[in-house]
């Protein structure tokens, strides 16, 4: 066997391995099961969810409100980008006061300012 293929395989393995041995050990006591659910319970919670339709729901909930914090987040980056893009005075106010460009400024002067390393006796 090539240590590629050895690799591959330990990928696949390892994984499997562990959750074998987490179930094993919730199985035998060890834990608590309200706690750290073994991966059967989670699988079979899973199976339940997407058979009554819940799952598909509160995925769906999610997702929109992902893309709804993605439209909050990147309408008015776009629109200060334009505003900055057209409008010379924006550009120039926008740009000293963004608070990256303000941080940028002050690690480049603290970046020339001369160190002294001492030996601790």
């Amino acid at each position: 066997m090539s240590a590629k293929a050895r690799d591959r395989l330990l990928y696949l393995i390892s994984p499997i391995a562990l959750l074998l041995v987490w179930e094993l050990l919730l199985r035998n006591g060890f834990g608590d099961r309200r706690f750290i659910p073994a991966p059967s319970d989670i699988a079979l919670r899973f199976w339940q969810l997407a058979l009554n339709g819940e799952l598909l729901a509160h995925t769906f909930a999610t997702v929109v409100r992902a893309a709804a914090g993605f439209v909050i987040g990147v309408v008015p980056a776009i629109a200060i980008g334009l505003a900055m893009a057209m409008w010379r005075p924006m550009e120039i106010y926008l740009y000293d006061w963004w608070p990256l460009r303000r941080r940028q400024r002050i690690l480049k002067k603290l970046s020339h300012m001369p160190v002294e390393v001492r030996k601790q006796k």
